[in-house]
């Protein structure tokens, strides 16, 4: 099985649990959207090293695409002091197909949309977005003009 890196400041629960066939290792199902595209050429090669991972179908879902992989991985590696915060984590390995438990297409249906909310959530979200790109840039130097030299 591939090692896993954990990334910082994340954590869920994992929802699903599994005991493998041999009864010694437990496994959890950790889920990865993407394209159909992709998952023809996932189901062939597995999955490549850096690919995200969610804990819950739902992030994979709504970050990745609508086929949504379900993915076997030892319980033991996601586990830690910080577990209960992670929500997403990288693989630092290739994932090969026979770890693929599932493979669901799940279609979306908009029943209900607010577009003037909509909007403003966007709006607001970019404004942040922008004040800590701001605040995050180094503070501009002012330069002096050059005084003409005397004669």
């Amino acid at each position: 099985m591939p090692r896993v890196a954990l990334l910082k400041h994340v954590r869920v629960v994992p929802p699903f649990l599994l005991i493998s066939p041999a009864g010694r290792e437990r496994l959890i199902i950790c889920w990865h959207g993407t394209t159909e595209a992709n998952a023809n050429r996932i189901l062939r090669r597995g999955f490549k090293e850096g690919t995200f991972f969610a804990m819950h179908v739902e992030d994979a879902f709504t970050f990745g695409g609508n086929h949504v992989f379900g993915v076997a991985f030892p319980h033991d590696e996601l586990a830690g002091p910080t577990r209960s915060e992670i929500w997403q984590f990288v693989a630092n390995d290739h994932i090969p197909p026979h770890q693929i438990v599932s493979l669901e297409v799940i279609e979306r249906s908009k029943l209900y949309e607010n577009p003037r909310l909509t909007k403003r959530v966007f709006e607001s979200n970019e404004r942040v977005r922008l004040k800590e790109q701001s605040a995050l840039a180094p503070p501009r130097r002012r330069t002096k003009p050059a005084r003409s030299a005397r004669a």
